[in-house]
């Protein structure tokens, strides 16, 4: 069995971070279900330094790749920036 989550995203549902993947979803086998609830633990973060080194307010976000590297789209400038799950330059 899957969980709804897993039913709702499909194939985008692998896409997510494997901390996320965890806590969105169901185990029969060892009787566990994850509602998503409580504080999960910063994996990884980037900032910029200076911080507006990389900012656009709009026209930006980020993918999970298949071969699970993270691409982050800083829109307004046209930025592009690939990093490993761990947050580490590949």
């Amino acid at each position: 069995m899957i969980s709804i989550y897993q039913q709702v995203l499909g194939t985008d549902y692998e896409k997510l971070h494997p901390e996320i993947q965890k806590r969105f979803s169901l185990n029969s086998d060892k009787g566990l279900g994850a509602v998503g609830t409580g504080v999960m633990e910063r994996v990884w973060s980037y900032q910029a330094n200076p911080r507006t080194h990389f900012h656009s307010g709009h026209i930006s976000g980020q993918e999970r790749l298949p071969n699970r590297n993270t691409l982050i789209c800083e829109g307004a400038w046209g930025h592009l920036l690939v990093r490993t799950e761990h947050g580490s330059p590949p």
